[in-house]
C-alpha cells in the first residue's frame, strides 16, 4: 500500500533531502504510522519531515486535508511521531552552522548562568536565574538534572543564599550534596586531567575522598567556585539542557523554529572544550563576518546521541563534509602547548583540512597571537619544538570508539601516523606563518621589527619557501 504526500523537507542533516513540493511517494516502510488513519488516500496530506542528527527521520507531522464542509479537526490529534532509516542517509553529516550573533547569545546565557546567585528553596540546591527563574539541580545516577520554575518575589523571599549549588566545578572537584544549613558535599576527580570538567567527569569521581565543607571554608579562600564557562560548561548548560525536551541537536531546533542565524556553513571550527567559550567566541568573531555560518560541534553535533563510527566513516563522510565547508578555523589556547593538538578529533579535522586541500587558519586569541608574536621573536627555536610534541598516536579522544576509529583510518591513510602528523605539523606552522606575516605589516620600525622579520623569514625558509623568504632576509639585513 502507498501512502501520498505532499511534504516540505528541511535539510537538517547533511545530504539529506532539501525542500520538496512535489508529490513523495512513501512505500510501506511507513509501517509503523497508525493505518487507519491512512485508509483514504484520496485525502492530500500535508506534513513536516525532521531529520535526525544519524541521517534518520526523527518525526513526522502531518495534517489530513478535511473533507469539504467538514470541520478542521485540531492539528495535534494528527501528530504522529516515528523514527525511519534511510540507508543512503544514515552516515550524513550535519554541516549547517549558526551565526556569530546566536555563539553571543549563547555566552551571554552561560554567562548569566555563571553569574547568577546560588540558593536553596524548598528543599532543593539551584540558582536564580534572570526573570526569576528558580532552576533545581539535582544528581540522579551522577548525573545533573535541571528543572526550572518561576517564583514570586514573595516565595523569594523564602529563598537561602548559598556558596554553590549542586554540580559546581570547585577546586579540583564538583560539589555533589547541598545542605539547607549551609553544608556542602565536594568530590574530588582522580585525574588532573579532568580538573577542568570535574563537575560533570562523574566516571572520575573519587567518591571514597568526599569531604563535607562549609560555608567558612568560602569565605575564607579556600576552596572557590570556578566562574569560567569552559566550551563543555556550555554545552552541558546551554546548547543539551535547552533540547533535552526534543533529543535534538541545537542547530535543528533552531531551524525547526524558523530561524534565519541557521545556514549552510562555510567555516568548520576546531577547537577543544576545556577552555574559556567566551574566548573562543572572540577569537571566531574575529575572522568572520556577520552573515557567516560557522560550524561549532556543541550547537550542530546532536549531544544527545552517541554514534558509534566505523574508520571508514571518518575516512570518507568526515573527510568530505569537511571539504565541502571548505575552510576549517583551528583555535589554539594555549598557544605553544594547546590542548586540540592533544585531541584526536582536533588532529583528524586538521588532516581531514589539509589532506583535502581546504583552508587551514589558525585562530589565537588577542592575547595569544601577542605571545605568540613576542616569542618568534626571541625565542624561535621552541615554536618548532613545541609542533614536533604532536602525535596522532598518543591523542586522545573523548570515547575510546571514535579514538579506535580514528586511529583506524589514519593507520589506513598512506604513510599512517606519521604521515598524517607531517600533515598536521606543515599546516598548523603555515598557520602560524600567516598570523605572523599579518602582524609584521602592523610594526613600526626599529630593531624588534627586524629581528622579527629575520625569525619570519626562517620559519618559511624551514617550510621550503625560499621565494618568500628571500624578500624578508634582504629587509632583516637592511
Amino acid at each position: 500500500c502507498y501512502v501520498y504526500l505532499y511534504l516540505e523537507a528541511w535539510k537538517l542533516s547533511g545530504t539529506a533531502m532539501g525542500r520538496l513540493d512535489s508529490l513523495w511517494t512513501l512505500n510501506s516502510g511507513l509501517s509503523t504510522l497508525d493505518s487507519g488513519l491512512w485508509t483514504d488516500t484520496r485525502n492530500v496530506v500535508k506534513g513536516v519531515v525532521r531529520w535526525g542528527g544519524t541521517g534518520r527521520v526523527r518525526s513526522v507531522e502531518y495534517r489530513k486535508r478535511p473533507e469539504e464542509g467538514k470541520h478542521v479537526p485540531d492539528a495535534a490529534s494528527y501528530t504522529h511521531r516515528c523514527i525511519l532509516a534511510f540507508t543512503d542517509l544514515r552516515d550524513a553529516m550535519e554541516e549547517r552552522g549558526i551565526q556569530t550573533e546566536e555563539l553571543r547569545r549563547i555566552q551571554a546565557k552561560a554567562q548569566a548562568y555563571a553569574d547568577a546567585p546560588r540558593v536553596w528553596y524548598n528543599g532543593q540546591s539551584g540558582v536564580r536565574l534572570p526573570n526569576n527563574v528558580f532552576q533545581a539541580r539535582t544528581l540522579v545516577d551522577k548525573k545533573i538534572v535541571r528543572t526550572e520554575t518561576t517564583l514570586t518575589e514573595e516565595q523569594w523571599r523564602l529563598a537561602t543564599p548559598m556558596d554553590v549549588a549542586v554540580g559546581d566545578r570547585v577546586n579540583n572537584g564538583a560539589i555533589t550534596g547541598v545542605h539547607g544549613t549551609g553544608e556542602y558535599v565536594w568530590t574530588p576527580v582522580q585525574s588532573e586531567k579532568h580538573r577542568r570538567e570535574a563537575n560533570y567527569a562523574f566516571w572520575d569521581w573519587d567518591l571514597a575522598s568526599s569531604i563535607t565543607l562549609t560555608r567558612a571554608d568560602f569565605t575564607s579562600g579556600r576552596y572557590t567556585r570556578d566562574r569560567v564557562m569552559t566550551t563543555k560548561d556550555v554545552m552541558e548548560e546551554v546548547t543539551k539542557a535547552d533540547t533535552v525536551g526534543a533529543k535534538v541537536s541545537y542547530v535543528e531546533m533552531l531551524a525547526c523554529r524558523g530561524s534565519t542565524v541557521v545556514g549552510n556553513a562555510t567555516r568548520f571550527v576546531s577547537h577543544a572544550w576545556q577552555y574559556s567559550f567566551e574566548s573562543l567566541v572572540e577569537s571566531v568573531a574575529a575572522c568572520v563576518t556577520p552573515e557567516t555560518f560557522v560550524w561549532v560541534d556543541i550547537c550542530t553535533v546532536n549531544q544527545h546521541e552517541s554514534v558509534q563510527r566505523p574508520f571508514a566513516w571518518w575516512q570518507t563522510t568526515f573527510k568530505e563534509a569537511v571539504a565541502g565547508i571548505g575552510h576549517t578555523l583551528l583555535v589554539l589556547a594555549p598557544w605553544e602547548n594547546p590542548v586540540p593538538l592533544t585531541r584526536s578529533w582536533c588532529l583528524w579535522e586538521i588532516f581531514s583540512t589539509v589532506s583535502m586541500g581546504a583552508t587551514l587558519e589558525v585562530v589565537l586569541s588577542r592575547s595569544e597571537e601577542a605571545r605568540f608574536v613576542e616569542v618568534l621573536r626571541a625565542d624561535f627555536h621552541s615554536i618548532a619544538a613545541h609542533l614536533c610534541t604532536l602525535d596522532t598516536r598518543r591523542a586522545e579522544a573523548g570515547s575510546a570508539d571514535d579514538q579506535k576509529g580514528i586511529h583506524d583510518a589514519v593507520e589506513a591513510e598512506v604513510g599512517g601516523f606519521q604521515a598524517v602528523n607531517q600533515h598536521c605539523q606543515l599546516g598548523i606552522q603555515q598557520g602560524l606563518v600567516e598570523i605572523a606575516t599579518r602582524r609584521l605589516d602592523t610594526m613600526e620600525d626599529g630593531e624588534r621589527k627586524w629581528t622579527f622579520t629575520n625569525q619570519l623569514a626562517v620559519l618559511y625558509e624551514s617550510q621550503g619557501k625560499l621565494t618568500e623568504a628571500q624578500p624578508l632576509y634582504e629587509r632583516a639585513l637592511k
